[in-house]
Order: structure tokens, then sequence, then C-alpha cells
């Protein structure tokens, strides 16, 4: 009897010693884990949107509603109507609106996506500005919550870039933000800014997502070719690049604030004189006789056969990894330089968001990349979304 005794005392005591060794040895590995990784995940900032601009189809790109990625997307921007000088809206680019309005935001609630409507600069200056006059204001406004309210859009989307009166747009801010707060739920406000300015500083507390607008860094203007979004411009003070216009904004607005700007577009460069291979085949060179550049969306570039060949791929490592295409063939005139990101680049570009705790992620434009044919049919958009996981 005292044998057996023994023996199940000493068998309880051996279970209460595997219990704890096996609870010592879990909490080991949860300790290497987080000092393996967690350093890492305390530095980065969860991706708090991914937000993308789509034109209606019969406008551009000829993306439909049913073949936009929602999974991918936390908010949509429905490129919407220009303002005339007198707050109403532009007949033709309205229509574009009212064709497709319906299917979008029904389409995307069924996806938990929001859907802001976005008063964009689509044609000259001064219609915008003309619009947002004190004697219009209250009917640009109205107008612009009305034709929110008639399609059930979540919010607003402001794209003034040019010709911006700081008064004008600090008036237009404050009213739109003052009307959307009236609503149940509370309305969106959201902008896309290529600059960052005082006027832009004061009412940032009005917005919901500052979208950076890190690309078109690139000008024959400049007397110089260059990437349409490097990441980094290394010791080139000349060159621009999504870090150096990031840093400006984060100058006076809070960096979980700002969306990175994302393009799902390059640029074609063609021709010049002078440069050290005859014509302009690649990023940094200067020239005599100045190329020619015009935009490129990703979709157009990769079914191009005579530019999208293996031996023209070159990437920039000094620049964060970005791709292009250097295509030096006989006689300068010829010659072409193509930027754009790829999937590697655009990753790097979502690491960087998270690395510097940016609030979010901003993409022009949804169509770009679409390849209804393709195995994929958004491979830009699935690079962002697997990357922001």
């Amino acid at each position: 009897m005292l044998d057996s005794i023994r023996r199940v005392l000493s068998w309880g005591i051996l279970k209460r010693s595997a219990s704890f060794w096996l609870g010592v040895t879990t909490l080991l590995l949860v300790v290497v884990a987080f000092f393996t990784v967690g350093f890492r995940g305390v530095n980065e900032r969860k991706i708090g949107w991914v937000t993308g601009y789509w034109y209606s189809p019969s406008v551009w790109g000829g993306l439909p509603v049913k073949d936009i990625e929602f999974s991918a997307l936390t908010h949509v921007i429905h490129c919407g109507p220009t303002p005339n000088a007198d707050g109403t809206f532009e007949e033709k680019s309205l229509q574009y609106v009212r064709d497709y309005a319906g299917e979008l935001v029904r389409t995307a609630h069924r996806h938990n996506v929001k859907v802001l409507l976005c008063m964009g600069q689509f044609r000259a200056a001064n219609t915008y500005t003309c619009a947002a006059r004190p004697e219009h204001l209250g009917t640009f406004v109205s107008n612009i919550i009305e034709l929110m309210d008639a399609y059930g859009y979540d919010g607003v989307d402001l794209d003034w870039e040019s010709g911006v009166d700081p008064q004008q747009f600090m008036n237009l801010v404050g009213a739109l933000r003052s009307r959307l707060n009236a609503r149940n739920p509370r309305g969106l406000l959201t902008g896309a800014f290529w600059e960052s300015t005082w006027y832009l500083a004061k009412v940032q507390n009005d917005f919901d997502q500052i979208n950076v607008m890190t690309y078109d860094e690139c000008s024959p203007g400049d007397g110089f070719s260059w990437h349409n979004a490097a990441l980094y411009r290394g010791p080139h003070l000349r060159r621009r690049s999504v870090d150096w216009r990031i840093r400006q904004f984060t100058s006076s607005i809070p960096a979980a604030k700002l969306g990175l700007g994302l393009p799902f577009y390059g640029y074609l460069w063609e021709g010049g004189a002078g440069t050290p291979t005859g014509g302009v085949t690649g990023p940094g060179q200067e020239w005599k006789s100045a190329p020619t550049m015009r935009l490129c969306n990703f979709r157009d570039l990769i079914s191009n056969p005579l530019l999208w060949q293996a031996a023209y791929k070159r990437r920039d490592q000094s620049a964060g990894n970005v791709p292009y295409l250097s295509v030096d063939r006989p006689g300068s005139a010829k010659d072409s330089f193509v930027t754009y990101d790829d999937e590697i680049s655009l990753a790097e570009k979502v690491r960087y968001a998270k690395n510097n705790r940016l609030g979010g992620l901003m993409i022009w434009e949804l169509s770009a990349d679409y390849m209804p044919h393709g195995a994929i049919k958004h491979p830009l958009l699935k690079s962002v979304k697997d990357a922001a996981r």
C-alpha cells in the first residue's frame, strides 16, 4: 500500500514538473520570437488605410466596378465632376458620375469599403478658385453635399492642385467640415497634396486623410533625367524623392495623418542629344538637346514588346530599388529611358510607410495596372495588399 502511494505521489510530481517545464519552454519561445521580430514591429505602424482613386471607365482606364479589387482597399475615391465658376458642376463630367456612382457605392459597401466623391481640378484652375469665392462658396458646398447624399458617398476628397488661394482654400475646408460633421455617420474629408503649405497645416485637423502625391518628381525642365518616384535621392540635392517630400510634410503635420502616394504609372523619356549615351537612357543624365517625356501606365508598359524586354531592365539601388528601362539604340533620337514602379519597389515603399509610422497609402490610379485577361488582374495592387498586411 505504501509503495502504491509513493508511486502515485511520484507520478503527480512528475506531471507537475512536466507542466512547469512546458510552460517555461513556451515562455522562452515567445521571448525569442519577440526579440527576433518584435523590435521591428515596435518601430512599425500598422497601415491605417489604403485609398485608391478610380475614374468612371467611360472617362479613363476602362476598369469596371466588378473588377475593382476591393479586398485590397479601405477607401475608393471616385473622380468626380468639374466645378463651374459659379459653384455648379459641368454637366458632362457630372453625367459620368451619375452613370457609375450607384453601382460603385453599393458594391464597395458590400465589401466594407468606403467611397468618397473627389472634387478634382480637371481643367482650368480658375474654375475651382471662382467656385470657392465667398459669393459662390455656399452654393458650391451645398451642391457637393447634395451629390454626395444622392448616391450615398461616405465623404469628400479635395484635389485642388494649382492656383490655390489660401484663404479660399481654408474657407472651403471649414465649410465642408462643418457640413460633414452634421451628418450621421460623420462624413469623411480627405485630400491629395503635392506641397506642404502653411494653410494646409492650419486646417490639418479638419482632414481625416492628407495624402501626399509622392510622384511626378521628374521633368525635362529640371535639366536632367530622373525617376518618377525615387524612394531616396542620395547626395543629389537637386533631385526629388519620396523621402524628401514626406519630410517636408512631417515638419508641420503628424506622420499618422499622412498617406504615402503610390503611382501605378511611370514616364517614357525619348530622344534628346548630348548625354553619355547619345540620347537619354537612364536617370541622372544631362543633355545638350532636351528629350521628350510622356506618361505611361504600367499595364501599357508591360504590353509593349518594343520596351518590355529583359535586356533593358535595370534597378537603381541608391534610389530605393526602383526599376527602370534603359534602351540604347543606334541614333540618339531612338534612345529611351522608362521610369516606373513594380511589385518590388511598391513593397519597399509600403515598408517605408510602416517604418516611418505614416497613416496609410494612396494609389493613383486603380485602372493603371488592370490586366483583364491576366492570371492576376491587378499585379501592383496585389503587391501593395501583401506588403500592407
